[in-house]
């Protein structure tokens, strides 16, 4: 049973309920107020012939209140007999042959009529009104009444029903097609077509949840991309090293068996070795810590430690690099000494990630500096900055630029490096944020970068040996 017909089912019985209810209150209602039309009607027809009969004994006119008797038989069927009476005799009567009679000689079946009697006195005359009506005319007349309401109540039934059918149809249509459209554009995605979109453009609840789902298929289709990228740069992370590696490795052994050359000669081939080999071991932990992280297990160990020196560290690793690129390197003042609350290690692999970025990213000619800020008065925090006179980022990317497997869309100007992985900032940021710290970034398009991020300061003294 589909669910529009559910709805439709639901909708409709609801709709018979109610309209069942309503027309049996009405149908009730009007049945009391025909009822009580029919009593009221009986008493205006005896009051008509009181007022007539008042006339007539007022103007000693016996005929006009015969002539009104004949008449209220004759256009009322309902009415069996009529008659005036005074002193016990009969003055006027709907059939003429009891005028003048008394009026006990008058007889009538009381089983089969309703009988109503008023008595007045015009003067010093007393006067009776008496009017019998067909309890059987009656009867029928209401039963009439009845049946006519009862036929009115059902077609009325019957044509709401069909209306609330269709009313309820279309509105289950129009709760359960966004829904089919929904299952169909899931089942799309299922297979694996994730730019499919719903498209609903409703301003209710489906409607809502319409745009979250194209929300969510919009953010998988993302993360689809994102992931076809990191798998194009872990293999080119991985394949590049180890084809160096290899080739170099070859050589050598094809040296030592043809050319018996003296191990001397490969000292450059071994650095070379051992340079990949540092690539691929980087690149190995970069990968093993993101997934720390997004599983909760990444720990820092705190110590002091000044982090000016830690930053000239880092520039010299970086030198040979942009010495190859004619970028200039600037570190902070050498002689500083700003202690800092952290792990040494960690926040070193913060700044050789921030670092090898603005290298990636800055032209040639262009500089790439560290420096620390010291922190403002009542302020416990040390800023470090990375900043470049590269391309700069765009605002569309810096606002998600450290989110795991994010990459800038503006390519190296100057390098043929190949493309991240986009761990790098991602990791750069968690570990910050692991410190209790903020990372940021100021940049524009052609106005270069600025990364900059906080520590805790420390106290303790650190010796210069």
């Amino acid at each position: 049973m589909g669910l529009r017909f559910k709805f439709t089912l639901a909708i409709s019985a609801l709709t018979a309920t109610v309209l069942c209810f309503s027309g049996l209150f009405y149908y009730l209602m009007q049945r009391n107020l025909h009822e009580r039309n029919l009593t009221i009607q009986q008493d205006d027809i005896a009051n008509s012939l009181a007022h007539i009969a008042s006339e007539a004994v007022l103007v000693q006119d016996d005929l006009l209140a015969q002539h009104f008797s004949e008449y209220l038989k004759k256009t009322n069927p309902s009415v069996l007999f009529c008659y005036v009476s005074s002193h016990g005799r009969i003055i006027a009567h709907s059939d003429r042959s009891y005028i003048s009679a008394p009026v006990s000689r008058f007889r009538y079946d009381e089983r089969e009529t309703i009988v109503l009697s008023k008595a007045l006195s015009v003067g010093s005359t007393p006067v009776r009104v008496v009017v019998g009506f067909s309890e059987k005319v009656l009867d029928e007349n209401l039963e009439h009444l009845r049946a006519q309401l009862f036929s009115g109540f059902v077609n009325i039934l019957l044509f709401s029903l069909v209306l609330g059918y269709a009313a309820s149809f279309l509105l289950a249509s129009s709760l359960t097609r966004p829904v089919e459209q929904m299952a169909r554009v899931i089942k799309t995605a299922g297979g694996g077509n994730l730019g499919v979109r719903i498209n609903l453009h409703r301003r209710d609840e489906i409607g809502y949840l319409a745009d979250e789902f194209d929300s969510m298929l919009a953010r998988l289709n993302e993360l689809e991309r994102m992931k076809e990228d990191f798998v194009s740069a872990v293999t080119h992370e991985l394949k590049s090293p180890l084809s160096a590696i290899e080739s170099y490795l070859d050589l050598m052994l094809y040296e030592i068996k043809v050319e018996r050359c003296p191990p001397a000669k490969f000292e450059a081939d071994i650095k070379y070795v051992k340079k990949n080999t540092s690539r691929l071991f980087r690149f190995i932990s970069d990968v093993l810590d993101a997934g720390k992280i997004n599983s909760g297990k990444f720990s820092i160990k705190k110590a002091p430690f000044p982090v000016e020196a830690l930053a000239a560290e880092v520039l010299t690793l970086f030198k040979e690099r942009a010495d190859s690129l004619r970028i200039t390197l600037a570190g902070p003042d050498a002689d500083a000494r700003t202690l800092v609350m952290a792990d040494e290690e960690r926040i070193r692999q913060v700044l050789t990630n921030l670092v090898s970025n603005s290298l990636k990213f800055t032209p040639e000619g262009g500089t790439v500096s560290v420096s620390v800020r010291q922190p403002d008065e009542g302020d416990s925090h040390v800023t470090v900055c990375v900043d470049d006179t590269g391309v700069g980022i765009p605002e569309t990317d810096r606002v998600r630029m450290f989110g795991l497997f994010e990459q800038g869309r503006n390519a190296p100007l100057h390098t043929k490096s190949p493309k991240g992985t986009g761990l790098g900032l991602f990791i750069a940021k968690s570990i910050v944020a692991a410190h209790g710290g903020v990372i940021r970034a100021e940049s524009g398009l052609g106005k270069g970068t600025r990364i900059y991020f906080t520590l805790d300061t420390a106290t303790e003294e650190v010796s210069d040996g």
